[in-house]
């Protein structure tokens, strides 16, 4: 699979006749909604597992839709908006692809060249290091890519299209490119895949399957309506097909027939070593067929994934997803992180050196308990952004439409917002005196009572709030910077203007911001200035540890100051987002995946 037709388009073709695809667009919808209702466990912290175990590899921040490799040390994932990942066996690292279209399918040669496809009539060819627009002359939107030989690539997509490229020129065999959105071009296909040149197999909508003979493509009967979106095979007499609703088929090399697949969930990708040795993905699914039967794998990430593949000389495999995770299944430990809980995590706090507690998505609240991490109810579903400490039996937590919780010891309840937009940061002196920020310049004050707006003087959204004894400070979208004083929020001037989500201030009035593209600048008291971070990626979290200031982000990048330079620190297995510190002392750093780092 390489991604799902537009809803609207299938809506489109629902009323011109075609009753199945209501149930296509249901269950597309269903897998959207699935995705943003993750349900929240117990994380653990990075342990070691021989044992072998999916794990997350990295949370770039954009989907992926599909990843393919040369071998261990040359894997390519592809995604959204043009971005293409490598992975060179110690890091995934961002490639220029050339274009912001987004990009579905990915294929390529052992020591040739790769091949990505995507909309827009996106055909990209690379050499592992560079990618050129090949330019097709059909500008529709294609799902998968597969071929022979650089002189034998075969691309499908968008309204039946099957294109052939021979190395010089393109050839349409089948489809009508552009027929627009009401379906009439045919079947949108998914998947593409074969055994050479003369025996090709390509599905699609409505349990499309059609069979390339070397001269014209045929449609087979796969006795199933159902949406297709995968193809995967180890020869002309063994061919697997995955799609909606749980949905297996395999051909003998005379009839197709249905398995059991064990689940009614989306199937959306196939990868295999050997007919003994086949996986399937899709949504909050993992599959693995021994040969008899399909068994559902355990351990991994409960989101939509979307593309797999396998190193063939070892036992590695790889998965992509969307919102951007990276999954490796091996019995490698460090430093990836065994997946033990399906919450993003936002922000920590430990109360007075006490036992941490931490905040994320769909009202997850955990605490550590002799050394363990326990799950508290927060009686709230919304996502909690923001995360404040003043004392054992006295928390606050902000999140989505304007959610404030409290702790009182027992208990987390609802406290009275006066706004229903997003609250990204919550900060304290003390249980009479918090601020909570959030979008569209939302700036709230608790005074022990109730909370109150405040008059911040901007409409940009604020991401990070702290202060010290005597100061405040909010930072936010386009540079802003705000400080409280005289009873009154005053922007503060900085040289540039990215993004900034996250402050840090210290008890002498000193600050730290951080921002999107590693962006970080520094307060002395009278002035801000910029410093070199030495990283390109967005850093979502700073604070003062100690006597240095740490902060941490996307890619799970994190950095340190050390005398006047800001120096690299052990990466996370995923996007980090909040910063802490342990009950021993020992620093923490929560982000995505429920992952609970200690550099």
């Amino acid at each position: 699979m390489k991604f799902f037709p537009p809803i609207r388009a299938r809506l489109t073709a629902l009323r011109v006749g075609r009753a199945q695809l209501l149930l296509s667009s249901f269950a597309w919808l269903l897998s959207l909604f699935l995705i943003l209702m993750e349900p929240t466990a117990m994380a653990s912290p990075p342990v070691a597992n021989p044992s072998p175990a999916w794990h997350a590899m990295t949370a770039p921040g954009f989907s992926l839709h599909a990843v393919w490799g040369r071998n261990e040390r040359a894997v390519f994932a592809v995604g959204e908006s043009g971005r293409i990942q490598h992975f060179d066996g110690q890091s995934w690292k961002p490639m220029d692809s050339g274009t912001s279209s987004s990009l579905f399918g990915i294929w390529g040669l052992p020591g040739g060249p790769l091949f990505a496809v995507g909309s827009q009539g996106t055909v990209l060819k690379g050499d592992g290091k560079t990618w050129q627009a090949l330019n097709p002359p059909y500008k529709d939107r294609f799902y998968g890519v597969w071929g022979t030989s650089e002189q034998d690539v075969f691309v499908v997509g968008y309204n039946g299209t099957i294109l052939h490229f021979n190395g010089k020129r393109w050839e349409l065999q089948a489809g009508q490119p552009g027929a627009g959105d009401k379906g009439s071009g045919g079947p949108w296909m998914g998947g593409v895949w074969g055994t050479s040149g003369h025996n090709v197999y390509a599905v699609g909508t409505r349990g499309t399957i059609l069979h390339f003979d070397g001269r014209r493509w045929t449609p087979m009967h796969s006795g199933t309506q159902q949406n297709l979106w995968a193809v995967w095979g180890t020869g002309p007499d063994q061919v697997f097909a995955a799609g909606e609703a749980g949905t297996l088929l395999r051909y003998d090399g005379r009839t197709w027939t249905p398995m059991n697949s064990g689940t009614e969930q989306m199937l959306s990708g196939l990868w295999g070593r050997s007919g003994k040795e086949v996986y399937a993905i899709g949504n909050r699914t993992i599959l693995r067929f021994d040969g008899t039967r399909w068994h559902a794998m355990d351990g991994h990430d409960g989101r939509l994934l979307t593309g797999i593949w396998g190193a063939p000389e070892a036992s590695t495999l790889y998965a992509v997803a969307m919102r951007g995770i990276v999954l490796r299944y091996s019995a490698e430990a460090a430093p990836l992180l065994p997946i033990t809980t399906r919450a993003s995590l936002y922000s920590i706090c430990n109360p007075g050196g006490q036992a941490p507690w931490a905040v994320g998505s769909d009202g997850t609240v955990l605490r550590q308990q002799d050394g363990r991490w326990l799950a508290v109810p927060s009686g709230s579903q919304h996502h909690l952004y923001g995360l404040w400490c003043a004392a054992p039996d006295f928390k606050v937590a902000v999140g989505d439409k304007g959610t404030i919780l409290q702790w009182n010891g027992q208990a987390w309840s609802a406290m009275a917002s006066p706004v229903a937009s997003p609250l990204r940061s919550v900060w304290g002196r003390s249980p009479t005196d918090i601020y909570a920020v959030g979008d569209a310049g939302t700036i709230l004050h608790f005074d022990g009572k109730r909370w109150a707006q405040q008059t911040s003087g901007t409409q940009r959204n604020l991401r990070g709030v702290h202060g010290n004894a005597s100061s405040t400070m909010v930072v936010g979208e386009w540079g802003s910077v705000l400080a409280h004083t005289d009873g009154r929020w005053t922007p503060m001037p900085l040289a540039a203007q990215p993004a900034l989500n996250a402050i840090a201030v210290d008890g002498s009035g000193q600050a730290v911001a951080v921002g999107e593209t590693g962006a970080v600048f520094e307060y002395d008291g009278l002035a801000w200035r910029a410093t070199p971070s030495g990283i390109g990626y967005g850093l979502l979290a700073v604070a003062r540890v100690g006597q240095s200031w740490v902060a941490a982000g996307r890619e799970g990048a994190v950095i340190a100051k050390e005398g006047a330079a800001w120096v690299k620190k052990k990466s996370g297995p995923a996007q980090l987002m909040g910063i802490g510190r342990g009950d021993k002392g020992q620093l923490l750093i929560v982000g995505a995946l429920g992952t609970i780092h200690m550099p």
